[in-house]
């Protein structure tokens, strides 16, 4: 009643978190398909989530395969576990590679991926977090963005700040964190460069489709380009296009 209208309402979130020692539990993947089960019946449309931990100790065997096959969940974003020092920002590349296997075959839940960018002031989880820095953030990032649809970070607020915000949240060094952070540049191959637009490409796709914007012939996206930066200016024109049209 309250956010059903917004279209930011995108879906829910299921914060039970559960660590994964090899496989999931029966009774959590039961839990996470009754709420979804529920879920269906406020609105079939909204998405789900999870965010499980224990990313180093999954076994991305038949068995698991057959659990993704059986989870009824949208997105699942494993946990990085580096700011709580479980994993190192470079053998967490691996564990995605794995998992990205696993997700492919059992074509089921998309698979995502949520990047801690604190750490600890002192022991972990019985000290304050505080803001990490963009050197770790982004050899976090390069490790596991071959292999995750998405990225969620952990946590934006308290460890991130605007320099303009009227409502401050957190540690002081969570602006000079926010501002390195704007200045962060990735590198990306050709190949991985088409891959990103190719992904633009299908959300403007998608992005006309849930706004009732039919492409014709004056405004489609269905030409082959060779260059990828020009497929990219297309589809951000087109972009521009649906959102004036929705204004």
């Amino acid at each position: 009643e309250l956010y059903g209208p917004y279209s930011s309402f995108y879906g829910w979130y299921y914060p039970d978190e559960t660590g994964i020692n090899g496989h999931y539990e029966e009774e959590f993947i039961n839990f996470v398909n009754s709420k979804t089960s529920f879920s269906k019946t406020l609105n079939k449309d909204l998405k789900t989530i999870i965010a499980p931990y224990g990313t180093r100790h999954i076994d991305t065997d038949d068995l698991y395969i057959d659990q993704l096959k059986r989870l009824d969940v949208d997105f699942v974003a494993y946990q990085d576990e580096v700011g709580v020092r479980k994993s190192n920002e470079f053998e967490t590349k691996e564990f995605y590679k794995k998992l990205k296997v696993a997700h492919d075959i059992a074509n089921k839940s998309k698979l995502w991926a949520d990047v801690e960018i604190f750490e600890f002031e002192g022991d972990v989880y019985k000290s304050a977090l505080l803001p990490s820095n963009t050197i770790r953030l982004k050899d976090q990032l390069n490790s596991i963005s071959d292999y995750v649809e998405e990225v969620l970070v952990f946590q934006y607020q308290g460890m991130m700040n605007k320099p303009s915000t009227i409502s401050f949240c957190g540690h002081p060094d969570s602006i000079k964190f926010y501002k390195d952070y704007k200045k962060l540049s990735v590198e990306l191959t050709t190949e991985e460069l088409e891959v990103l637009v190719g992904r633009i490409y299908e959300y403007t796709i998608k992005l006309a489709k849930d706004n009732q914007i039919e492409l014709g012939e004056n405004n489609s996206l269905e030409v082959k380009y060779t260059d990828a930066i020009i497929h990219l200016h297309s589809c951000l024109q087109m972009q521009k296009y649906i959102f004036d049209e929705v204004a």
